[in-house]
C-alpha cells in the first residue's frame, strides 16, 4: 500500500467520523 492509499483512507475515516458527529448532535445527544 502507497503513502497516498494511507492518506486515502485516513481522510475518508475521518469524514465518516464527522459525518457520526453531526448525526448524534441532531438527535439532541449533546443535550445530556
Amino acid at each position: 500500500m502507497t503513502d497516498r492509499e494511507k492518506l486515502d483512507i485516513a481522510i475518508n475515516k475521518c469524514f465518516e467520523l464527522l459525518e457520526e458527529l453531526k448525526e448524534t448532535s441532531k438527535k439532541g445527544y449533546f443535550q445530556k
